[in-house]
């Protein structure tokens, strides 16, 4: 079994491998014998017995022979099953409006794939319309229509095919993620000597149709969170930190982690993956990785900006404790307990679709700071302010 395992279709289970005994049977590459135990003198035991013949032998050594059998019924209703399931996806991405000839020959063979899954991902991202995030959902949509339209233009001007410049997966991921800076637009392989106007243009269009979100940079003027100067190593793991091993995966945490240590920007690692993420999600699983023990630059992370200060620091610091919540061994705490000592039940209770956006960005705010705050202690960074 070990030997033949290695061959054998992924995906079949023992129940259905059994139907496969009766054509090896007849094409003589397993022997059956039926046999008999005397149990007691009015019951005898009697079951079928398998073994591997001869040229089944040696068809197991010798991985240059051919196996070939008739295929069982459930194998044939398998394949049915799945060209129906491709032919259904492949309409879907047509009624997207995606261009079916410029999705690679392989993906367009299985239905799967990073170019496919890509385009799958932006479109469930419309789902937001309906949690009452209309307007994130047509800024998304206006954005991409922008960088439709620039592509155009650049390729026009240097007299280049528009997929050479940037894919429309490509296109869509950056709608969703929105980088902005010109390094990470380059790492994900927009190929044009113009980055830097496509960088303002999206910055632009962020601003313009309201997508920025939280505020990352605080406005305080109160003195500004200093980080060390070198990568800071935890000296232990903090105590509320669990790996969770996947098999044969990688948590995806670490596995940003892993791509930001090989030189990696954090917004390319966001709108690189397969279904594309906010930088600001790639930050809390940097943040993680730091928490756990591991080496991290926060200069590197921050980006230069200020994401902390001394007045909201000691903000939290005095809502955590009305509210009782010691993040350094709390693992599991509600965010919002906290928030309400700082921003009042009247506004934590209202309903998510109810918020206004000022109301939204002013609670994103808090809660992109609490992450940080939350990382700080439980690693145990120096706390410097300046």
């Amino acid at each position: 079994l070990k030997l033949t395992r290695g061959r054998v279709p992924s995906g079949l289970r023992p129940t259905q491998l059994i139907h496969f005994l009766g054509e090896l049977v007849k094409a003589g590459y397993v022997t059956t014998q039926m046999k008999s135990k005397k149990i007691s003198n009015t019951y005898n035991n009697r079951w079928e017995e398998y073994k591997v013949s001869n040229k089944g032998l040696k068809s197991i050594y010798d991985s240059s022979r051919k196996v070939l059998l008739h295929p069982p019924q459930f194998i044939l209703e398998e394949e049915q099953a799945q060209k129906e399931k491709l032919e259904k996806r492949l309409k879907e991405l047509e009624s997207y409006g995606v261009d079916l000839s410029a999705i690679p020959e392989d993906e367009l063979k299985t239905g799967r794939g990073p170019v496919i899954t890509k385009h799958m991902a932006y479109q469930e991202n419309q789902i937001l319309k309906l949690i009452g995030r209309d307007a994130e959902a047509k800024g998304m949509n206006t954005l991409l229509q922008r960088l439709r339209a620039w592509r155009q233009k650049t390729a026009e001007e240097l007299e280049l095919a528009p997929a050479s410049i940037v894919s429309e997966d490509v296109m869509k991921s950056i709608a969703y993620s929105r980088p902005t800076s010109p390094e990470a637009l380059q790492e994900l392989g927009v190929r044009t000597r113009k980055i830097a106007d496509l960088a303002n243009m999206i910055q632009k269009s962020i601003k313009d149709l309201g997508l920025q979100g939280a505020k990352s940079e605080l406005d305080s003027s109160s003195p500004a969170f200093v980080f060390p100067s070198k990568p800071f190593t935890p000296q232990r793991c903090w105590i509320g930190h669990i790996d969770k091993k996947l098999k044969n995966e990688i948590p995806t945490w670490l596995e940003s982690y892993n791509q930001f240590q090989s030189g990696s920007h954090i917004e390319t690692i966001a709108t690189q993956r397969a279904r594309p993420i906010k930088p600001a999600t790639v930050v809390g699983y940097l943040l993680k990785a730091m928490v756990s023990g591991r080496t991290l630059d926060l200069n590197r992370v921050s980006g230069g900006k200020k994401v902390m200060d001394q007045k909201t620091f000691d903000e939290l610091e005095q809502a955590s404790l009305a509210a009782g919540v010691d993040v350094t061994r709390n693992a599991k705490y509600a965010k919002t307990d906290i928030l309400r000592k700082i921003m009042g039940d009247q506004n934590c209770d209202v309903p998510y679709q109810e918020r206004s956006p000022e109301l939204r960005e002013e609670m994103n705010k808090w809660f992109n700071a609490m992450t940080w705050w939350e990382a700080i202690k439980r690693a145990g960074v120096p706390i410097r302010f300046s």
